[in-house]
This record gives structure tokens, C-alpha cells and sequence, in this order.
């Protein structure tokens, strides 16, 4: 008869960072075990052991079409997957490339955020963009940058980098 339990488990303070299988074993009290090798199980796969630490992760970034210098709504999801809930105000940098990549980049606005995403959460933001006047006429893909002042100490701040799935053009 198999049978889920569900523990709560304090992993030693000494153990060194890194992904670890977790084994349990069950220890038969006062029955009568006729098989002793199936009393161990392993996870199925790695359980990362950290410090607590928020990594954002950004995707589903979509540029609007914008019409002159009028507002318009910009929306993508930020997905939380570090091990401690990201609970601060923070802020969301959208800038204009023509190739997608940072160094060329334009910044367009800095719109603020109030995020709480538990780990393992995602949130759906939408937020409204103008593009300056001082944009040059061209083709740009919209890019994110989120949390630019690095609010979290994102360990690994390259995920928080969204580049849109298409293009807007600036008149």
C-alpha cells in the first residue's frame, strides 16, 4: 500500500550550496519487514539549497503599436523563481533598439512597480508607455530591464532582460 506524507524538513545549516537529490527512508518500528531494500526512495530530481534569494525572470513582452506620442499599453509577465517571496517597490525600464540589444539602446521611460510574488509566482503587469519626441523616426524592438537598481540583488540579473517578440516603428 503506498501512501504520501507530507514533512516539513530543516536541511542543515552546515550543508554547502548546491542541488541535492533528497532521500527518506522508512524505519519500521515493531512490524515485520520482509524486504529492507525497498525503504529508501530518492527525489526524481534536485532540490537547490540557498540562501534565500529572489530571481526574476521576465517574458512575454509585446511592443504596441504606438500612435505619435499618445500612451499606450505595454504588458509582460514577471515570473519569481528564487526561493524567497519578492516583496519591494521596484521599477521597470523600457527602452527602444534596433537590434534587440542593449548596447545601442534608447531609453524611452521608467515606470514604477510594486511587486509580491511568492517563489515559483508569476504576475501579468501592464503598464502605459508614450514614446518621446525625441525618438528618431525608425523600426525598434521594445526592451525591459526589470528592476534596474537591482532592488532584489537578483543573483543572476540577466534574466531580468525582455526583448519583444516583434517590432513598433516611431514616426
Amino acid at each position: 500500500m503506498a501512501r504520501d506524507l507530507h514533512l516539513k524538513f530543516l536541511y542543515p545549516s552546515s550543508l554547502s550550496e548546491g542541488s541535492y537529490y533528497l532521500l527518506a527512508t522508512v524505519v519500521p518500528s515493531a512490524a515485520t519487514d520482509l524486504n529492507l531494500a525497498n525503504n529508501t526512495s530518492a527525489s526524481s530530481t534536485t532540490v537547490l539549497i540557498a540562501p534565500p534569494f529572489v530571481l526574476l525572470a521576465g517574458s512575454g513582452l509585446t511592443a504596441p503599436a504606438f500612435n505619435g506620442i499618445k500612451p499606450a499599453v505595454v504588458s509582460f509577465t514577471i515570473m519569481n523563481i528564487g526561493n524567497e517571496t519578492a516583496s519591494a517597490h521596484s521599477a521597470v525600464q523600457f527602452l527602444a533598439s534596433s537590434d534587440g540589444m542593449l548596447s545601442d539602446a534608447i531609453s524611452l521611460a521608467t515606470a514604477p512597480l510594486s511587486l509580491k510574488l511568492k517563489p515559483g509566482a508569476s504576475h501579468v503587469f501592464k503598464v502605459k508607455l508614450s514614446l518621446p519626441s525625441t525618438l528618431p523616426a525608425g523600426t525598434y524592438m521594445l526592451l525591459a530591464l526589470l528592476d534596474p537598481a537591482n532592488v532584489f540583488n537578483d543573483p543572476n540579473a540577466a534574466t531580468n532582460f525582455i526583448v519583444s517578440g516583434n517590432a513598433f516603428i516611431a514616426t
